[in-house]
């Protein structure tokens, strides 16, 4: 049986244009070999008002916290989430169930980040293993700006277990993935 794939990432202000280079696959890319430019056309964002400028998306939101303290200039601006399983998983999926795949996924990560949050949802068909890059401001319960309050290690065990919780009640056979042990 397959499992799950559920990778994060922090993004300083200075990655994000690189970031929405690669997902809009604005330029063609010299460092990922993966890529058949000619499937890229299959490529889609289920983020309905995804923005086309990621960093000025980015800071409206920040803009919109009105934080009392100055942003840091080392803080993190942007997390993604990239969900994905083996070949073997999507070569089972008829192309709606995939699709369908990426949308339970987006929208039960859309809850956990809160939907003012999010930037983008791009779904790439155009290399090895269909996967979706989830891309959102990491704003706290209580408005600050703060990826290490939301990502913690604990944080990231219950988001791993609960997301799994959802996908298998949505009716994919996948296996949450493996708990890696500390060392």
């Amino acid at each position: 049986m397959s499992y799950i794939v559920l990778h994060m990432d922090k993004f300083k202000k200075e990655a994000v244009r690189g970031i929405q280079s690669h997902n809009n696959r604005e330029r063609e890319s010299h460092s990922n070999p993966d890529i058949d430019y000619e499937r890229s056309g299959h490529n889609y964002d289920l983020h309905e008002s995804a923005s086309g400028n990621y960093a000025e998306a980015i800071q409206n939101r920040i803009d919109d916290l009105l934080l009392v303290k100055a942003v840091r200039k080392d803080a993190v601006h942007m997390c993604g989430l990239i969900v994905s399983s083996d070949s073997a998983f999507f070569e089972k999926l008829p192309p709606e169930e995939t699709r369908r795949f990426f949308e339970e996924s987006k929208a039960f990560l859309t809850e956990f980040v809160g939907a003012e949050n999010v930037i983008s949802a791009m779904v790439h068909m155009d290399e090895k293993t269909p996967h979706m890059h989830f891309l959102h401001v990491p704003v706290t319960k209580d408005g600050r700006l703060n990826a290490n309050s939301i990502y913690t290690r604990e944080s990231l065990k219950i988001l791993q277990t609960e997301f799994h919780r959802h996908l298998h009640s949505k009716g994919f056979a996948i296996q949450r993935g493996v708990e890696q042990e500390p060392g």
